[in-house]
């Protein structure tokens, strides 16, 4: 029942975002990547509108109702997809440097990290920290659900319907209606 009432409520608002979304279009890159900096703990209600508004203009693409609540990070947006009905919950940090597609009706739960880069730790020419890096395309699938604290490495794709148990680490592909956990993180379940 909360679900169809913040749709409908999302809805009822579109018309707001839509004008927000074309002053926000007439600013640099630069000024809209800050003001979602500043705009990072604002609490709920307006914090919830302005971050999609800053979020939508910074994205390669973003869907309808994407809810970012406060204290997520969320960086490199322009080599980000997101889907429809997504909500990224507090403290997640999503770096998407190497690429990040998120499909629709995807949970991410307080405190998950979604990576796309890594170090190239098996060269000994220089120090780890000086190394490239490596970036890594990552996908999560629609209808999602990534638990608390979870981890999901570079170049990881979760399959649509999955689910990451909280406190995973996934270092590996994740097949479709697949239930995962456990570092590092394995098949535990299925949706099936």
């Amino acid at each position: 029942m909360e679900l169809q009432s913040r749709r409908r409520r999302f809805y009822r608002h579109l018309w707001t975002f839509v004008l927000l979304g074309m002053l926000l279009d007439r600013l640099p890159k630069k000024a809209v990547e800050r003001l979602l900096e500043l705009l990072r703990y604002v609490p709920f209600g307006l914090g919830l509108g302005m971050r999609y508004c800053l979020v939508k203009r910074l994205c390669r693409q973003c869907g309808d109702d994407v809810l970012v609540f406060p204290g997520a990070f969320l960086s490199f947006l322009e080599n980000c997809e997101i889907g429809h009905h997504v909500s990224i919950h507090e403290n997640c940090n999503i770096g998407c440097k190497g690429g990040l597609i998120i499909g629709s009706n995807v949970m991410i739960s307080q405190g998950a990290s979604i990576l796309t880069t890594e170090h190239n730790y098996l060269q000994l020419a220089e120090f780890m920290r000086d190394a490239p890096q490596i970036l890594k395309s990552t996908a999560i699938g629609d209808d999602v659900w990534v638990g608390a604290h979870a981890v999901i490495t570079a170049g990881v794709r979760v399959g649509s319907g999955s689910v990451v148990a909280a406190g995973s680490v996934v270092v590996r592909d994740v097949e479709p209606f697949s239930i995962v956990g456990g570092v590092p993180a394995r098949v535990i379940g299925s949706r099936k």
